[in-house]
This record gives C-alpha cells, structure tokens and sequence, in this order.
C-alpha cells in the first residue's frame, strides 16, 4: 500500500482547540465531533509515518523513508498529543495517546540513519514531554486505574514502552530512560497480573481482552528482545485464547466479501461469540497481532489453526511477516472438551464442535471494567443463532449518561432473578484486584464437565443488597437434550418478597419470537427454537414487554423479555425449569 505517498503533510494541522467538551460525552458535551477533531490529524500522521517507516526498513524505498521522515517531524510539532480536556482536568496520559506513540516509536527507530542529530533530539523532546513524563505522572506517582484492569492500560504502556526503548542510550542525560522505563514495565506487569488468569478467564469482556492483548504484544517482543524481559512464557497472557476458542460458534475463518474485515464466521453470518458486559457479540482475535506473536515465539497450534489460512490470504502486514512460521502442525480446537470452567467468567457448556452444536455460557465471578449487574446470567446459542439473548451486550448505552446507568447495564437487561420487579436489583461485585478486604463476588460453588453431561452451581447472593439469606442458581446440562435450571433462594425478610425470573430473547425479523402459554415459554428464531417448562413455583403472571431498538455493538435490533412472576410474600421459592434448544433442520 503506497497511497500514503499522496498524502499532502502541509495540510495537516493540529486539531483545533475544543476545551469545552468532554471526550466521553454523556448528557452535556458531545464527543464526536470534538474527538474527531482532535485525533484525525494524528491518525492520518500516524498512518503515513508507519507505513514509511516499515516500507524503508524493509525494501530500502528511500522516497518513502523521507515521506515518513516529514510526517514524523511534522507530528512532534505539535503543541501537544493529549486531548485539551483531559490536560485541564489533570489527566495527563489517555489511552489514544499510547497509538499515538507507537507510529513515533516505529519512525524514530526505523529512520534513524535519515534522521539528523538534531531532527532526532527533536522526536526525543517531543516523546519525553508529551509522552513519558506525563504518563509517569500520572500512571506511576499517582497511580492512576489503581485496580490495573482496563485495557486502556494495556495501550498506553504499549506505546509509552516502544518509544521508551526505540530512544532508550540515546538521550544524553538519561541513556537508561530511568524511572521512566521502569514505571511503564511496573504499570504493564500490575495489568498483567491483574487481568489474566491461567485457565483463559480475563478481567474485562473478552472485546477488550482482543484490544489490550493485541497492543501487549509488540511490547512483548520489544523488552524481549531489547532487555531480555520475557512476558511470553512467564504470564497468563499466553492463555488469552482459551475462553474465545471454547465459546465461539465456528471452527472456521471466512472473508466477508469485499472486506479486509475477518470475523470468526462458519455457514452463519452470526459469528457469535455469547459474551457478556459491554462487549460485541463477535470475537476476530484469531486473526490479530497477539495470536501472530504467541504462534512465533510459543508455536502454538490452536492459534496457527486460524492464522494459517488468513496469512496464506496475503493478510497481516508487516507485523504477521516478521512473525511468520510455517513449520507448525495446526491443530483444531475439536481436540479440547468440550466444556470448561473459568474461574473468573464463569462455565461454558457445548453439546459438540458443530455448526449445529449447542453452547451455553454463564456469567459468574468478580466485578470488572465494562462489566454489567448480570451475575448468574446465562446465554443459549444453537445452530449459530441466540436463543436466550443479552440485550446488554454492546456499547449502546455504556457512555450515554455520566450519572445515570441506562437499560443495558443494569440487571433487567440480562437472564437473571430480580427482586420485586426492581430492574437494579443487582449491585456490583468486587473487582478482583488483589485488596483481601474486598473479595466478595459471586463464585461457582460446584463444577462438572463430561462428555454427556455438565452441571455448575452457583453462589449469587452477595450481590443482591443484602436482600437474600442464600440464592444459588444450578444449571445441570444433558448434552444430548435438555438443560434443567434450578434457582433455591430464601429472603432476609419474614415478609418475603416477589421473584421475577427474567429471560430475554431477539425478535425474529418475521415478529416477536418470545410467546407464553400454560407455564411453557416459547422461541422460534429463524435457525433454531427453544422450549421452556417451568416447574416450580406457580406463576402469578408472565407479562412479555418489549425492548424496541436496542443497541448492539453499533447495530439496532428488537428484543422482548418475559418476566415470570411468583405470587407476593415469598420467603423463600425453588425457581425449577426443563429447556429444551433444538436446531431448525436445513430446508
């Protein structure tokens, strides 16, 4: 790709000054257009900078050395890298300052030699000042995200750790880039520790395990390399692609037509992945930086499973060429079970690796960043398509109102229990942060997984504001039939309460799928159909209400949900159901 060459660098300026809107919106500033401002010279730069940069290292094209070489120069110019707004509000770093950083980071090493001694004292100025010393201040003297689980980290330290080592012997007066580099290696290994967990759980929903895991990387490789750090083989970052590989639909990649865009996709277009929190409903990991570097320096197979063929496309960049193996046997994730817990997300249950296959996730474990009030929430996948949803999954809503969390994110919007028809029935968990005084989350109690049948148990009462003296929630799954669901709850209060058991489900583009009748719940999706009997207890009334125009991930669809409704003055209920997911057959 040479059309950065047509870029005309005189015409990019600094992104005018807009100090009076927050970047993140919310009910008094709007954020795109002040976002745009402020980023779209830096992204265009950045590209230019990149592309020339590798396009010199690797071919020697000395017209794109110089091409980046302006843009590079033309980029430390600027008065500053960070968002007005955020500099006057004290904060001093922001995670599109650490993408900013990595093109610098690319130019400064990969010019060098057409770079002068004063050029380079100039992309030094620029990195240390509007980069290191900032993020120093903020991510190392005030500790900033002090519970490290946000993958805001993950990008800022990316980037501040390649600057930091692409200059690190050349400044005069601090050739060890101290405490500067040993501050950025502090806040990445706090995030690590933090946030990854050796069986495959992850602090956050796993979209943004995909956008921290791919910027950890390329730093991976650079203090690997540079100073003999090695995360690769030392942390849980390796076992990133555990969760992903169990719950996704597909086995396969498949190109959208006419996209460089790669989705795990088999025969339907869903691609799910059942996540949970504010999240997309897709994971393309596979095909990113972070399964490149674990293939190359680990030659893991699961990994080179996916990778092979999207490299053998002519895909990656230059990142997946300096990572390239081809002396790796791939494996299919066919060979895992297929079932499994994970300690910090909860269960995944499958009925088998088909398309036509049955998955089944749960939400069960410590409170985390972009995580919503749905513990003890579950989804049911078949044949590809959601049978019971997670409306809430997605950043429709996440950031709309500062003060106020909207629909998405409170408990109403996932398969949960809530407590006389309160929506926030909920309240969030610890975060799993390492402080031992606030270590209370809802934990799985009991697991099974087997090759006919799978079971987990579940604690949740902790996060129901002290309403409840127990409440376990029990999923027993025949693989080749039915699900049993099983709530055993008893109140703090001797006047009891009403229970309402919630389970969301997408309409079909024909009408509402979600109907009742007779203590049966009935969804018809377009590729497959689930059947609900409720047990126990007696239902006084199941109203079906609809959610029109819910946001998703970017998309808009319908959903409805039915509340199931125990009769008043409860102290305690036994919620038990049989559900029965089936795929539609073809044709």
């Amino acid at each position: 790709d040479t059309g950065f060459m047509d870029v005309d660098i005189d015409q990019i300026n600094e992104g005018e000054d807009r100090t009076a809107e927050a970047l993140t919106g919310g009910p008094y500033a709007k954020n795109s257009e002040s976002v745009g401002i402020w980023r779209n010279p830096t992204v265009v730069l950045g590209e230019v900078i990149t592309e020339g940069s590798f396009r010199y290292a690797f071919t020697g094209d000395e017209a794109a050395g110089e091409k980046a070489k302006e843009a590079l120069l033309k980029f430390c110019s600027f008065e500053k890298w960070n968002a007005a707004y955020m500099l006057e509000n004290k904060f001093w770093t922001y995670y599109p300052v650490g993408y900013m950083l990595k093109p610098v980071a690319y130019g400064y090493d990969m010019l060098h030699d057409l770079l002068s001694e004063e050029e380079k004292q100039s992309v030094r100025d620029a990195i240390m000042e509007k980069g290191l010393k900032l993020f120093h201040r903020d991510m190392v003297e005030m500790n900033r995200m002090p519970s490290s689980n946000t993958n805001h980290i993950a990008v800022i330290v990316s980037g501040h750790g390649l600057a930091a080592t692409a200059i690190y012997g050349d400044e005069p007066d601090n050739p060890a880039m101290e405490p500067y580099l040993s501050g950025i290696m502090a806040k990445a290994k706090a995030f690590i520790d933090q946030t990854y967990y050796e069986d495959g759980s992850y602090g956050e929903p796993f979209t943004y395990q995909a956008m921290g895991s791919r910027s950890l990387v390329e730093i991976f490789a650079a203090f690997e390399r540079n100073f003999g750090v090695d995360w690769s083989t030392t942390t849980d970052v390796q076992h990133f692609y555990k969760y992903p590989m169990m719950s996704t639909h597909t086995n396969q990649i498949m190109r959208h037509p006419g996209s460089l865009v790669f989705d795990l996709l088999a025969t339907h277009t869903s691609g799910g992945m059942p996540d949970y929190g504010d999240a997309g409903s897709t994971y393309d990991g596979f095909t990113q930086p972070h399964s490149w570097w674990f293939i190359y320096r680990l030659g893991n197979p699961f990994l080179y499973h996916y990778a092979k063929p999207y490299w053998e496309e002519g895909n990656g960049g230059y990142m997946s060429y300096l990572w390239f193996r081809d002396d790796i046997t791939p494996r299919s994730r066919e060979t895992f079970p297929t079932s499994r817990k994970f300690k910090a997300n909860g269960m995944i249950m499958r009925s088998g690796w088909e398309d036509e296959s049955t998955i089944i996730t749960t939400r069960t474990g410590p409170h985390a960043n972009h995580y919503h009030f749905d513990q003890g929430s579950f989804q049911i996948m078949t044949n590809g398509d959601a049978l019971l949803d997670d409306p809430g999954v997605g950043p429709g809503g996440y950031y709309t109102n500062l003060e106020f969390r909207v629909y998405n994110i409170h408990s109403i919007a996932h398969n949960v229990m809530l407590i006389d028809h309160d929506p926030e029935s909920q309240k969030p968990a610890h975060f799993d942060n390492g402080i031992a005084a606030l270590r209370d989350w809802p934990r799985m109690t009991h697991t099974f997984a087997g090759e006919i049948a799978d079971a987990v148990e579940e604690d949740l009462a902790t996060v129901y504001k002290d309403k409840l003296e127990s409440y376990t929630r029990t999923l027993l799954y025949t693989k080749s039939g039915p699900l049993f669901l099983l709530d055993r709850v008893k109140s703090n209060s001797s006047e009891g309460h009403v229970f309402n058991w919630i389970f969301h489900s997408r309409h079909n583009p024909d009408g509402r799928s979600l109907s009742y009748e007779n203590n049966r719940v009935f969804i018809d999706r377009p590729d497959a159909r689930l059947t609900m009997d409720i047990l126990s207890p007696d239902i006084e009334s199941a109203p079906i209400r609809d959610a029109l125009g819910a946001a998703r991930g970017g998309e808009q669809f319908d959903e409805s949900f039915i509340s199931l409704n125990s009769r008043p003055g409860l102290t305690e209920a036994n919620f038990l159901a049989v559900l029965l997911p089936e795929a539609r057959p073809s044709g």
